[in-house]
């Protein structure tokens, strides 16, 4: 892509932020936000640079209705554990959240309408809105998480 056209990036940051979901939360600190908007589309995957040098948030999700797990995200961060500050939210899609479970590296973390807390969340913070499970307090780490009516 040529530097003397940067109309033509338009594109690429509207996709990473509004379908992939992955953004800067804080511009003045390494936050950072995945809210995954599938659509009808069934795969997604990508990465935000966050601080000009190594410090990325790797996203890549799948819908698969037929497989039990509707909804599955993988979330890298480990590249931003050297900043304290590199804190992290992760909102995903449910159909239902109070009959909804999600799990996270394997450990139940949301289940009938209440979070459990499990490792890599350290606020122990989480909560239903709308359509969506929110847990904040993500710190830097690679998560394989799993979403199920």
């Amino acid at each position: 892509m040529s530097n003397a056209h940067g109309w033509a990036t338009g594109p690429v940051s509207a996709l990473s932020i509004a379908i992939l979901g992955v953004s800067p939360s804080d511009y003045t600190t390494r936050a950072w936000a995945v809210q995954p908007c599938p659509g009808d589309l069934t795969h997604a995957e990508g990465q935000l640079l966050l601080d000009g040098k190594q410090g990325y948030v790797k996203v890549a999700w799948d819908v698969k209705p037929d497989s039990g797990a509707e909804f599955a995200v993988e979330v890298d961060t480990t590249s931003l554990a050297y900043d304290a500050a590199a804190i992290g939210t992760i909102s995903v899609p449910v159909g239902n959240a109070s009959s909804s479970s999600i799990s996270i590296n394997g450990q139940v973390a949301w289940s009938n309408g209440k979070f459990q807390p499990v490792p890599n969340v350290a606020s122990g913070d989480a909560d239903a809105e709308g359509d969506r499970v929110s847990f904040r307090g993500v710190t830097p780490s690679l998560l394989s998480i799993r979403c199920s009516a």
